[in-house]
């Protein structure tokens, strides 16, 4: 199984055609944690140019 550790979603592991992961996030107040499932390809490039985050 092939696993990263990615700048902006943390640990992903690659396991039955997608990238699993888990994260914690901070919404009016309250700590929630959330599932994080990306349907790519097993060598697909996350680097954050690819992504827009606003905030």
């Amino acid at each position: 199984m092939t696993s990263i550790n990615d700048e902006a979603f943390g640990k992903l592991e690659y396991k039955n055609n997608f990238w699993r992961g888990e994260t914690t996030i901070k919404m009016f107040g309250v700590e929630n944690e959330i599932l994080l499932s990306v349907d790519a390809y097993e060598n697909t490039d996350f680097s954050k140019d690819r992504f827009y985050f606003s905030g």
